[in-house]
């Protein structure tokens, strides 16, 4: 009996032998390709190192676009601010311009200079914010390792170097054609100025942008005078091709970039969760269970005292918002009010004008209508005077014809005999006596020398002028 029951636990125990050979051989594959991966953490393959060089150019081109454009900033502002000292120091531009100028300039300048400080704020909290999320990525990363090493029972886990100390081996021969002929040619002619100072390389970028390629030469020929014409047409060949090259490399990383958003939402899409497999539960001391029954506890209080905390702010901002909305229907209320009396206020000056301006009408009409009246009587006065003058003379002519008619018409008998005949008034002379006729012919005749003159006055009589 026994013998058979042994028998039958034969196969059992060999299918159960199977399975656990089976599982060690599993266990010590998955040893040795942890370990491999482990060891395989310090290397990086040429692909990887290539990303990193080519994310690390990325930034630091951002990075000097960043300072070329505060550095453009300043140089404006050092040269607004030069040019107010200037203006300020010469008295005839200071009778020329009036204060609303100098505020204007100034008002410009104080704007640039805050816009510069809240730009360098913000990129300073962009910077303090990417540095500790890196720091918290790191701290999370070193702190994955130390788990993973106790857990596995490693014997020696290397951490991983930070990215300024990997030993990148490869060369610019393995980068891409438009980054390499970027960083060789800004190699080859000393740099991202193309060997100039920095100041004049600004000093030219300036101008180029302000004036155009064509009189950039001229003008930086007079504000510096040991640069010649030729030496600026070569700068500026110079910085045509450096353009080209760094939009090309601009293109080629944003390519980069955009090949590698797509393989990762390939690699995600085609991602399978792998089995959960059934872990040994690890026993636990009881100090372990304390903490964590007390983390638990914690952590219920404190989700307790978020929510009571968020009950009570939207009580608050519920609260807020209806005294706002109180406040917006009082004031509404009030505007309403104000634009009714406004408007009858409107109205009743309208009217008032309106009656105002019908009264001085009416009031116009009757002073014109008064002044016809007093134009027409003064006419009626002037044509009857002018009548009655033309009256008076008619009757005048007519009594003057009238009586020239009449002498006219009184006929005399007329004598022919008369003619040649002595007048009465002859004859009465001729007839007087003889004495009176004596006495007027013995008169003597004065002459003219001896005619008598005016009586000289008394006061005038023995006078003599000397001449």
């Amino acid at each position: 009996m026994i013998s058979s029951k042994r028998r039958s636990y034969v196969p059992e125990a060999v299918a159960f032998i199977c399975g656990t050979n089976k599982l060690k051989s599993q266990q010590e594959m998955l040893e040795r390709m942890q370990d491999k991966l482990v060891s395989s953490l310090k290397q990086f393959s040429v692909h990887e190192r290539n990303e990193i060089l080519c994310e690390m150019r990325a930034t630091e081109l951002a990075a000097s676009k960043v300072i070329e454009a505060f550095q453009d900033e300043l140089i404006t502002i050092f040269d607004l601010m030069r040019d107010v000292s200037q203006e300020v120091k010469d008295d005839e531009k200071l009778k020329s311009h009036s204060i609303t100028y100098f505020r204007q300039k100034l008002t410009a300048l104080e704007t640039k200079i805050y816009k510069l400080k809240e730009d360098c704020t913000r990129e300073l909290n962009k910077l303090e914010d990417e540095e500790g999320a890196l720091t918290v990525e790191t701290d999370f990363m070193e702190t994955r390792i130390e788990n993973w090493g106790k857990t596995n029972e490693l014997s020696k886990v290397r951490r991983a170097q930070s990215a300024s100390r990997i030993n990148c081996s490869c060369t610019t021969d393995q980068l891409c054609p438009e980054i390499r002929n970027f960083s060789q040619y800004v190699q080859r002619y000393g740099g991202h100025n193309g060997g100039w100072k920095e100041e004049d390389h600004l000093m030219y970028l300036k101008f180029r942008q302000k004036h155009g390629p064509q009189q950039t030469a001229a003008l930086l020929n007079q504000h510096l005078p040991d640069i010649t014409l030729d030496m600026v047409l070569q700068h500026d060949t110079w910085f045509e091709t450096y353009t080209d090259l760094r939009n090309k490399q601009k293109n080629a990383i944003k390519k980069w970039k955009d090949d590698k958003r797509a393989k990762h939402v390939a690699t995600c899409d085609e991602y399978v969760e792998p089995k959960k497999q059934q872990r040994t539960r690890m026993k636990t001391d009881p100090e372990l269970k304390t903490r964590i029954k007390f983390w638990k506890e914690q952590q219920k209080i404190r989700k307790e005292q978020e929510l009571q905390e968020k009950l009570e702010e939207e009580e608050m901002r519920k609260r807020i918002n209806s005294l706002k909305r109180k406040k917006q229907e009082k004031r509404k209320a009030f505007l309403d009010e104000y634009r009714r009396e406004r408007d009858s206020c409107e109205q009743a000056l309208q009217i008032a004008k309106q009656t105002e301006e019908e009264r001085k009408r009416h009031m116009a009409a009757l002073q014109a209508n008064s002044m016809l009246r007093q134009f027409r009587h003064e006419d009626m006065k002037y044509v009857l005077r002018r009548r009655e003058l033309l009256q008076q003379k008619q009757d005048s002519d007519s009594r003057s014809t009238t009586s020239t008619t009449s002498s006219s018409s009184v006929k005399v008998k007329r004598d022919p005999e008369r003619l040649f005949q002595p007048t009465k008034v002859w004859q009465m002379r001729s007839t007087k006596p003889s004495d009176d006729l004596q006495q007027e012919l013995v008169k003597p005749i004065i002459h003219l020398h001896n005619m008598p003159h005016l009586k000289i006055p008394k006061w005038r009589q023995g006078l003599t002028f000397d001449i």
